[in-house]
């Protein structure tokens, strides 16, 4: 079940792995902002930041997911996909700094914090959940692999016995003795 659930291509799978990757990293944003809660009612608090902050996660780890790591990374493009990922890094926690994400506007100090918290908030978490996520599928993408080429060297194997046992038949073994004999007699 549970390899059926990871490695599995069935769309019903790949939907239900990034429902649970996506909750799974909403329930940790939630604790790392709160701690251990004095009450459940501290998370709500906590939901309007998540919910600026999660659709800029999600495109930047579907960004680097599903185009940076197989035109460039898979493609042996080092230099473009470090290049890439340096100017996504660097882009969207620009979107977090946004001032919509702030609220009223405040005091020339209270918003240059806002905007420093903002970035380092929007680099360290738009860098971990895409780099979490760029593992965990660089892991599975190495697995099937193996698992790939385990299959091949199996079947490779049951082929060459194959090509030796239909050497090896009754006629081949007559002919040889045959062979052999008239060698003996010469």
């Amino acid at each position: 079940m549970w390899y059926s659930f990871v490695f599995s291509n069935r769309l019903l799978f790949s939907i239900s792995r990034h429902v649970v990757f996506w909750l799974l990293f909403s329930a940790w944003y939630l604790h790392l902002c709160v701690g251990v809660p004095s009450s459940y009612l501290d998370h709500f608090n906590y939901l309007g930041l998540l919910a600026a902050r999660l659709p800029i996660c999600v495109l930047t780890t579907y960004i680097t997911l599903y185009f940076l790591i197989p035109r460039f990374l898979l493609q042996k493009k080092y230099k473009q996909f470090l290049l890439a990922l340096i100017v996504l890094s660097f882009v969207s926690p620009l979107l977090f700094s946004h001032p919509f994400f702030f609220g009223p506007e405040g005091d020339g100090k209270t918003t240059l914090l806002m905007v420093k918290i903002s970035l380092w908030d929007g680099w360290g978490l738009t860098i971990a959940v895409s780099g979490f996520a760029a593992v965990i599928k660089l892991m599975k993408a190495y697995h099937l692999e193996n698992s790939q080429n385990e299959r091949l060297n199996q079947e490779k194997t049951n082929h060459e016995l194959h090509l030796l046992k239909s050497q090896l038949n009754s006629r081949f073994l007559f002919d040889i003795l045959k062979r052999i004999q008239q060698h003996v007699r010469n």
